[in-house]
């Protein structure tokens, strides 16, 4: 609720600045004390919005750490096997096995792409605001979070650059784009070794100045989809990925920040 409070303020300031602009150039001010109220007032807005600016960082900041914290308390409690106790009497032998209760068959898969650890872009990627005449890379990952092995494995990419009016609609569009390539097993991670990952990387064309301009200036995003399918003794399991790289509009100039669509993290039984 914080963060749609200081986006209007801040397009609030937007607005009352340009309007004080264009009121000054129509009405010029003779007087002193007039165009000292001006200046006071413009200081007054680019302040205000400095200090919202500042707000909105810090709190992007603060979301980042606790997803990176998730994340890693998900990977420490993933290490853990189950428990097995035996008892056994003289007289008559008894076993107990002590398995866990919840789901005990199912596993999860998580993807590792933009904005998620390990990787964002592969060494030699360009990051924005981008040029013309470059290209952007990204790594697109997916392991096994589950304390049981996933079989059938199968998952597909696609990154592409959509305009900022199709983006609500732009899952619809290209998910059915995404090729699917089988994979086989996906074991657990491993307690020494780490997560078993299967990597995929793709790059967008050349950009060139008309596109560079366009992504730049929040006319366009880049999207990235992805989709794992798996089988477990439950049943067959399918997982979505879908986020877009974009500006950050105006006042905050030179910010690029991913976005969740709402079909991002979806994981659905199939039939």
């Amino acid at each position: 609720m914080l963060d749609i409070a200081i986006a209007v303020l801040l397009g609030a300031l937007t607005l009352l600045t340009a309007f004080l602009g264009v009121y000054v150039t129509l009405h010029p001010v003779e007087s002193d004390h007039s165009r000292k109220r001006y200046k006071i007032g413009f200081c007054a807005c680019g302040l205000f919005a400095c200090v919202l600016i500042g707000l909105q960082a810090y709190r992007n900041t603060q979301a980042q750490a606790a997803t990176q914290k998730q994340l890693t308390q998900i990977e420490h409690n993933t290490k853990e096997p189950p428990k097995v106790e035996v008892n056994v009497q003289p007289s008559q032998p008894q076993v107990t096995v002590v398995v866990p209760t919840d789901h005990p068959s199912h596993t999860h898969l998580v993807f590792s792409g933009p904005n998620s650890p390990p990787l964002n872009s592969p060494p030699g990627s360009p990051s924005p605001p981008f040029k013309q005449g470059q290209q952007y890379t990204v790594n697109l990952g997916l392991y096994n979070t589950g304390s049981y092995p996933a079989r059938d494995t199968a998952n597909g990419e696609l990154v592409v650059m959509v305009g900022e009016k199709d983006i609500k609609t732009a899952y619809s569009e290209y998910v059915n784009r995404i090729k699917i390539k089988q994979h086989g097993s996906l074991s657990v991670p491993d307690p020494i070794g780490g997560a078993n990952l299967i990597w995929g990387t793709r790059t967008l064309p050349v950009f060139s100045a008309e596109d560079a301009e366009s992504f730049n200036t929040a006319k366009s995003a880049i999207l990235v989809l992805q989709k794992a399918r798996w089988t477990d003794d439950t049943g067959r399991y399918e997982l979505l990925f879908a986020r877009y790289l974009m500006a950050e509009p105006y006042p905050i100039v030179g910010q690029f920040n991913w976005r969740p669509l709402k079909e991002d993290g979806t994981e659905r039984k199939l039939p």
